[in-house]
């Protein structure tokens, strides 16, 4: 009954604390006494100071906040009552976390191991693990794992005694955390478990959203892809069920990227963009930045090079801001403490008599401090400067490596059409014109034989030249046909190779697919690629056995030539001209060819347009 009317008071002592002050303290060194109206009890007083206290640091008033904080400690000072100590433990933890939040490790770490004696002798387990996490996530902001590792290890001594289920959950993620860091993927599950079996009882909306985040990271990061998905969409649930914005925002750029690492890029892309839409809505610098950042890396591996230089811009953009405004924060708690660290020197300077010379010292340390930090902020906006730069630059080569290659394609595309045109014209006059004349020839020759007298002996003479013609104009209408087949102009490619593959004994086709014309340019490359790789395996590899198999979809064309015969290795042998030559035309279509081969076991190739 006693601590509810204390509580009683204190609300009423922060109400009045309003009143008086209209919200807002004057920054200068007035004590927080002559503010507020006068309570006798000292440790109602204490309270109403740290409850005004956090109301100020959510308003970032550092001042102000951390002068009530000293305030409430000073009213303490000389309380030893158990209901004392605790209220003194809850001051230092607000305290230190100031501290915390601007980088100043050193001095809220002091303040944490204050607090944890007292917590400690009071045996409040609750708030004692949930000191643990704080200091440990000082050295982990360190790069101190293992330090961070044994202070949070301190938690399984008193977790059986915590009665505070969120307390609960909040270390069993911590853990889960270290250990997967540590590489021991079954006690972070494990963890993961007990954390999810209070849940089911909790509900608490907000950590069901963060262990299944970290247990979908966690799977990305061992690529158990179908495992992430399933966890970052429960993470993505949990987060629209509590309606946290900033939640929603991050599930959605992790499923973007996990899409991204299984480069589903336009998954990934939707993903992306809905959380841009949320962070936008938001104005978070940081989500923004993630976003665009993101943005940047799946454009970047569609060769986009335009949308990724512009998401990059807009990430370096957010970078910058964000660096900035952890400046101005910095340098306002520089201020803070400057202004204390001042107020504290004149005040042992009344008490203890300080010599003017030891007041000078002390501000010039603190003056000095301020400076060097400002200074390393200063020192950090240049590296984001230059390192946009870089990633600028870099970007930049590489859009120019890729107009050079565009420009190479082009020019040897250009070249095969003329080199197509050219056989395309040649083999016409050669059927046409050659071709025509030669059997205008042989038709007139019969007509000399009948009208005149030939001699016994030049009858086989006669026929033999009849022979020879008839072989000429065959051999005429084949390499006719081998420079510009006349069944692919007119059928098509599956009828072509069909024809070509009827020839030799050994060689088998196989077609499957939509018989559909394609495009000429591809018709012909898939032809002569088909031709040359026959004839190889034919004339080089001496094989018995040839198979062909053409496979023709909507968006590809598929040419597989396997065979039987002698083999080589790709690795110490080199590509003579007419793979070489196939593999340039594959590349003016956007095509690749990858080739199988081993001494004794035959050859297989693969052309994909």
């Amino acid at each position: 009954m006693k601590t509810i009317c204390k509580w009683i008071k204190a609300l009423c002592f922060i109400a009045l604390a309003f009143a008086a002050t209209g919200c807002n303290f004057t920054k200068n060194s007035e004590t927080v006494d002559n503010q507020t109206p006068d309570i006798s009890d000292s440790l109602t007083r204490a309270i109403s100071y740290n409850a005004l206290g956090q109301d100020y640091l959510k308003k970032d008033s550092l001042q102000q906040a951390v002068a009530l904080y000293d305030s409430a400690l000073l009213l303490l000072s000389d309380n030893n009552s158990a209901t004392a100590q605790s209220e003194r433990a809850k001051i230092l933890l607000n305290k230190g976390l100031v501290f915390q939040l601007y980088d100043d490790y050193e001095t809220a770490y002091e303040l944490y191991l204050e607090a944890e004696v007292l917590l400690s002798n009071a045996q409040d387990y609750n708030r004692l693990i949930n000191l643990y996490g704080k200091m440990g996530n000082i050295f982990l902001r360190n790069s101190n794992f293992e330090r961070n590792k044994q202070i949070v290890e301190k938690g399984k001594e008193i977790i059986d005694k915590v009665t505070d289920l969120d307390a609960m959950v909040d270390y069993y993620i911590h853990q889960s955390s270290i250990c997967f860091y540590d590489d021991d993927y079954q006690s972070s599950a494990d963890f993961h478990k007990k954390a999810l079996e209070i849940l089911n009882q909790t509900q608490n909306l907000h950590q069901l959203h963060t262990v299944y985040y970290n247990m979908g990271l966690f799977a990305r990061e061992q690529e158990q892809f179908e495992e992430s998905e399933i966890y970052c969409k429960k993470a993505l649930s949990f987060a629209e069920a509590s309606g946290n914005k900033s939640d929603i925002c991050d599930a959605l750029l992790n499923l973007g990227l996990l899409f991204y690492y299984q480069e589903k890029f336009t998954e990934a892309e939707s993903y992306m963009k809905k959380g841009l839409q949320i962070a936008q809505e938001l104005r978070s610098k940081l989500l923004l930045r993630n976003a665009y950042s993101d943005l940047s890396y799946v454009e970047y591996s569609r060769n986009n090079m335009q949308k990724a230089f512009s998401y990059r811009d807009s990430s370096d953009y957010y970078e910058v801001e964000l660096v900035s405004a952890e400046t101005q924060n910095k340098l306002n708690f520089m201020a803070v403490k400057y202004d204390l660290a001042q107020k504290e020197a004149n005040i042992r300077d009344l008490e203890n008599k300080m010599t003017i010379q030891q007041y000078r010292v002390k501000l010039r340390d603190t003056l000095l401090i301020a400076i060097s930090s400002l200074i390393v902020v200063m020192g950090a906006l240049v590296m984001v400067y230059v390192r946009y730069t870089k990633r600028k630059r870099l970007l930049s080569e590489t859009r120019i490596k890729q107009l050079e290659q565009e420009k190479q394609l082009i020019a040897a595309q250009a070249v095969l059409d003329g080199e197509n045109a050219e056989r395309s014209r040649l083999a016409k006059d050669l059927h046409d014109g050659l071709g025509g004349m030669l059997s205008l020839v042989k038709i007139n020759l019969p007509a000399v034989k009948s009208g005149g007298i030939i001699e016994v002996g030049d009858v086989a003479r006669f026929q033999k030249a009849i022979t020879l013609l008839d072989d000429s104009i065959g051999e005429l209408r084949r390499v006719a046909h081998h420079i510009m087949p006349e069944s692919l102009m007119r059928h098509g490619l599956k009828a072509s190779l069909a024809d070509f593959c009827h020839a030799p004994p050994s060689v088998e086709f196989h077609y499957f697919g939509d018989d559909q014309r394609l495009d000429n340019k591809v018709e012909i490359l898939i032809y002569r690629a088909a031709h040359e790789l026959i004839n190889n395996a034919l004339k080089h590899a001496e094989a018995t056995q040839i198979n062909v198999q053409l496979i023709q979809e909507t968006d590809r064309v598929s040419l597989t030539i396997h065979d039987n015969g002698k083999g080589f290795d790709p690795e110490t042998t080199s590509d003579g001209m007419g793979l070489e030559n196939i593999r340039n035309r594959v590349k003016t279509c956007n095509g690749k060819m990858t080739l199988y081969s081993a001494p004794g076991q035959g050859t297989e190739v693969n052309v994909e347009v």
